[in-house]
């Protein structure tokens, strides 16, 4: 009899295999999910999922944000590129394949914040400053656009569909060039012995629109425009110009910054340049400069300040000035937006001890920060309801020295005056140009 029963029993385990794969090898090639990026998008958004033991047959698998399934743009072993689906609501994602089924990371539905900016790098203990690395922000996750040994820095940033461009300039031979990034990697704007910075960008029609200022030695300093790469002079010498921001209306292309014609240092004038055509703009004191510009129908406005030792921060439509502080304390503008009948502008006020971060909505000041420490405001961008500003809060009562200019600075977005730290907080950082997807 114990022949028959050992031969029954190995007969048994051979009939369960055939019948099916054991459970340990179908543990093994279930999907399993490492990381999710983004976690918080809005609808049509690219989401890039990782894992194991997908189908590289993108009709084979299965994606689901909280029971909403997802269109799955392409497909390997180890990624899954997908679109958030219209319809879903916060919850889990879950991927079936052939093999298994797996539930990831909670997805937040929301804006697709992008913000860029720099952070200073420490490369010693003695190296309290250290060189600042261009960068931007995606949700707070930080995305280092040129290598630790480099010195440079981001400010403007514009979107596309399937890419990410961000302007600015960095350094690894002496002389700053200005440059833009994307995705693909980073292409100069400017070679050469001479420091130019790109400050601000738009995208139109699939062209590339930048401004920023050149600095010829030994003493020169011209406003410029770039039109995907080539260079448009906007002043040239003996004029001083600078040119700090950029949009677009139609076919129409908008340059704010300043122009001295004379060299005198009391006539550094507010301008905008209209298709490269310059229009002054009014002002009281001294040293005017516009660092936001907006256009709403047929109405131009930009936003500035207005310097004559106290300085005010300043709002101009169609050439009137609106002074949106007092002087008795000093203040600045920085960025502007008009969305409808209402008009924000980001900037900052001195409190008699510290900087203010705040921005006005149709001139009434909404204060970001206590005024216990130095913040600014550097770009404001309205969505719906919601009011986003990037800058900085400092995280000390010290403030920043001339050897150190971003001590204790921290890059920061808030959200409806709700704070979103993105620096690391351990060396200066500052935030500017915000887009929204």
């Amino acid at each position: 009899m114990k022949p028959f029963y050992f031969w029954s029993l190995l007969f048994l385990a051979y009939s369960c295999q055939k019948k099916g794969t054991p459970a340990s090898l179908r543990i093994s090639i279930a999907p399993t999910i490492t990381s999710i990026t983004p976690t918080t998008a809005s609808p049509n958004t690219v989401v890039t999922i990782r894992g194991t033991n997908f189908s590289a047959d993108s009709t084979a698998d299965t994606v689901e944000f909280n029971g909403v399934r997802a269109v799955i743009r392409s497909a390997s072993d180890t990624t899954l590129v997908v679109l958030v689906p219209t319809g879903g609501t916060n919850g889990p994602i879950t991927i079936v394949t052939g093999t298994g089924s797996v539930t990831g990371p909670q997805f937040t539905y929301g804006p697709n914040v992008y913000v860029a900016g720099y952070e200073r790098w420490v490369g010693d203990a003695n190296n309290i400053g250290g060189a600042a690395i261009a960068k931007y922000w995606n949700n707070g996750t930080s995305i280092n656009l040129i290598g630790n040994l480099d010195y440079g820095f981001a400010y403007g940033i514009s979107l596309t569909d399937t890419d990410v461009y961000v302007i600015g300039y960095a350094s690894s031979t002496g002389a700053f060039h200005s440059y833009y990034w994307t995705r693909e990697g980073y292409f100069p704007l400017t070679e050469g012995p001479y420091d130019c910075h790109a400050y601000a960008m738009v995208l139109v029609g699939g062209q590339i629109y930048a401004a920023g200022t050149f600095y010829p030695q030994p003493d020169g300093q011209q406003a410029l425009m770039w039109v995907n790469g080539v260079t448009d002079s906007l002043t040239k010498a003996p004029s001083l110009g600078f040119a700090d921001a950029i949009t677009a209306a139609g076919n129409d292309i908008y340059v704010g910054g300043y122009i001295n014609d004379t060299l005198i240092a009391t006539e550094q004038h507010p301008v905008y340049w209209k298709n490269g055509s310059i229009v002054y703009l009014p002002h009281n004191n001294p040293y005017g400069y516009i660092t936001g510009i907006a256009v709403n129908g047929t109405d131009v406005y930009a936003a500035g300040t207005d310097d004559g030792g106290v300085s005010y921060a300043v709002q101009w439509k169609n050439g009137v000035p609106t002074y949106l502080t007092d002087g008795t304390q000093g203040a600045g503008a920085k960025a502007i937006q008009v969305v409808g009948s209402d008009v924000y502008v980001a900037g900052y006020e001195f409190n008699g001890s510290f900087l203010v971060a705040k921005y006005w909505k149709n001139g009434v000041p909404v204060s970001l920060t206590n005024g216990q420490t130095d913040a600014e405001a550097n770009a404001i961008l309205v969505v719906g309801n919601d009011v986003y500003v990037s800058g900085y809060e400092s995280n000390t009562t010290q403030h920043a020295p001339d050897w150190d200019p971003d001590l204790g600075f921290v890059a920061k977005y808030w959200k409806n005056g709700v704070a979103v730290q993105l620096g690391t907080g351990v060396t200066g950082s500052q935030a500017y140009g915000i887009a929204i997807k």
